[in-house]
């Protein structure tokens, strides 16, 4: 399922002829989420063709990824690259998810850092550092291991934004 919607999101923004990766996209938009209760038409997308099926197809998904964020069952999990693909790209994508997930928070406007939890500020931090990462070659496991858990923690940080910081959430 995963994979499948990492590459249908692929063609699409191919297909609406985006430069923005999926991992970028999906981060973007679980962003923009967190502080808008709608989405804007042009999804902060500049320039695309808006008059094909599969801007449709990535207006629906956007949608989607509202009610991932909303589900009780925590179905909510950042739009990455199969686990079959190499390390140094999932690692690359990670960091591309995490810049599409501050861009699409900062999309409303910088935050009020009088109102905003310790925990919010942590996050934000935290996702400055992780857009940041790269890996060079895993030879014990470790990298792999740390891919993993930040994984985790994105899944966790974009849900916990979303309640504190959504307009209607929480």
């Amino acid at each position: 399922m995963h994979e499948q919607t990492y590459n249908a999101l692929a063609d699409w923004l191919t297909e609406v002829e985006s430069t923005t990766s999926p991992a970028g996209f999906h981060g973007q938009i679980a962003g923009m989420w967190c502080r808008h209760t709608q989405l804007p038409d042009d999804l902060a997308l500049d320039e695309v063709n808006r008059n094909t099926p599969a801007w449709a197809a990535l207006l629906d998904y956007a949608a989607q990824v509202r009610g991932d964020l909303e589900d009780p069952a925590c179905s909510f999990q950042p739009v990455l690259p199969p686990d079959n693909a190499p390390l140094t790209e999932r690692v690359a994508a990670l960091a591309d998810w995490s810049a599409g997930l501050m861009f699409g928070v900062g999309s409303a406007g910088e935050l009020d850092k009088e109102k905003a939890s310790d925990e919010v500020k942590e996050l934000l931090r935290d996702l400055m550092e992780i857009c940041k990462i790269s890996v060079e070659e895993d030879e014990d496991g470790e990298a792999e291991e740390a891919y993993t858990e930040i994984v985790e923690y994105l899944k966790v940080a974009a849900q916990t934004l979303y309640v504190e910081l959504h307009p209607q959430a929480g």
